[in-house]
């Protein structure tokens, strides 16, 4: 696998651990992002490909994260 990512990525180090928590990390944004579009009153706004909600509920979601 790191012959193939080192052809692909050329000068660039992609160790097993390093995609290891790229991949947490990518699997963590996922999660919260499908809690915050499931809430009631948030939404997804197709023009500006961007979340929508009132304040309150930005707010309420910042301090749980």
């Amino acid at each position: 696998m790191n012959t193939e990512l080192e052809e692909k990525f050329p000068g660039v180090t992609l160790g097993a651990e390093k995609l290891k928590t790229k991949s947490q990390r990518l699997k963590t944004q996922y999660s919260q992002f499908t809690e915050l579009i499931q809430h009631t009153r948030v939404g997804w706004d197709e023009q500006t490909n961007t979340v929508k909600a009132s304040p309150d509920i930005w707010d309420k979601f910042i301090r749980v994260q």
